[in-house]
């Protein structure tokens, strides 16, 4: 991670430089790595400024989609970790390391720039006891790309977690999940990897994803509901829905699967779906013109708009719950003497970038927006703020 200092801030280079030669395989119990000289400094730098002054600090990462801040803002957290070391309890480095191990997998998609590029803004905020040591963490979220999970970006994947649990999921469970039979085209993207590189990959992650819930102390009954809800988003994509005439499913064998896999009875769950469309027909039939006329006026969704908002639903849903049984593993009793937040948010995206002739997204306007309002309020604080200071004291 190539690092240099620009007064006050911490540049990251990317991508970094690559390195041909071979590491030599460390002892058990050795550190996977070191902080760089550069973000030592300022972890302790930060340090000590938190413990004298006892007031919150943040460190926000501020760049282009896909260019490491995520990557850089994990090496902070756990060299900040390092520095201070933390309280006794259960707040560790390895549930800290474990808890973006986990966001990676739910909340990153595979892009032309990176292989894990976020989709959702993070404050992640560590609380520090009056001994100056570690004592707590808590995560805030907002997933506004949440329709990712149904509508596929061109260049870019579902998020990594399909492709991970359809590679690595052991035999058993992929059969009371009905992944043995995979269908050969799914509406929302979501494909099982082909290559041989993939696959190993998929796998290796989905068996540090396993590690990872396993260190945060997720239950076996509360990972087996995570599944269960991944595999019924799949087989809602693979069951797909009708674009012109009714409004249903357009593989009701696979909209049945899902619904089983859900626990919800094939009739129930159709009416869940497309219970907007079957109460506008229930309101024709038994209201006025004055219930009618209200109808009317309401939006009208199609099959495919009322399938893909099912899954997209469901997906903000189980993300909101890892987060919060992320935040329980992290939580502690003790009293903070003040804390450090990490702010990481998607970069600025531009469609053309990627070569594709589109317009941004209502997401990806957002995350531009708060770019741009943080990078104004870089320049504030680097430069204008800086001068003004010298003004006064000349």
């Amino acid at each position: 991670m190539p690092l240099t200092n620009a007064g006050p801030n911490l540049v990251s280079l990317w991508p970094p430089i690559q390195s041909h030669s071979k590491t030599p395989k460390l002892r058990r119990g050795d550190a996977a790595w070191d902080a760089p000289p550069a973000l030592g400094e300022l972890v302790k730098r930060l340090y000590i400024s938190m413990v004298g002054t006892r007031r919150d600090h943040c460190v926000c990462a501020l760049g282009r989609s896909g260019t490491g801040k995520t990557a850089a803002c994990q090496a902070f957290t756990l060299a900040l970790l390092k520095q201070a070391g933390t309280a006794a309890g259960g707040f560790s480095a390895e549930r800290v390391q474990a808890m973006f191990t986990v966001l990676r997998s739910f909340g990153c998609v595979g892009s032309q720039q990176s292989d894990a590029s976020s989709r959702f803004a993070m404050v992640f905020s560590l609380d520090f006891n009056h001994a100056g040591q570690a004592a707590a963490g808590h995560l805030q979220t907002m997933m506004l790309d949440k329709w990712k999970v149904c509508q596929k970006t061109p260049g870019e994947s579902n998020f990594l977690v399909f492709t991970q649990m359809l590679a690595g999921i052991s035999t058993e469970m992929r059969t009371e999940l009905q992944l043995h039979q995979l269908p050969g085209s799914n509406s929302f993207g979501i494909v099982h990897p082909t290559k041989v590189e993939e696959k190993q990959r998929a796998s290796v992650g989905f068996t540090k994803l396993l590690a990872a819930m396993e260190t945060l102390g997720f239950s076996s009954g509360e990972q087996k509901a995570i599944w269960h809800v991944l595999a019924g988003i799949y087989h809602l994509g693979a069951a797909g829905a009708c674009k012109v005439g009714r409004r249903q499913f357009l593989n009701f064998d696979s909209a049945q699967t899902a619904s089983g896999v859900l626990g919800c009875r094939g009739r129930s769950f159709t009416r869940r779906v497309f219970k907007h469309h079957l109460r506008q027909l229930l309101q024709r039939a038994t209201g006025g013109s004055r219930e009618k006329t209200e109808v009317e006026e309401g939006p009208r969704l199609t099959a495919v708009q009322c399938v893909e908002g099912m899954a997209a639903g469901l997906y903000e849903e189980l993300f909101t719950a890892v987060v919060s049984l992320i935040n329980r593993a992290l939580s502690s009793e003790q009293l903070p003497l003040a804390s450090v937040m990490v702010v990481d948010s998607p970069g600025f995206r531009n469609p053309r970038h990627s070569g594709d002739e589109r317009a941004a997204g209502w997401a990806e306007l957002c995350h531009n927006y708060l770019q741009e309002r943080l990078l104004e309020r870089y320049h504030r604080h680097t430069f204008t703020q800086t001068l003004e200071r010298y003004t006064q004291v000349t």
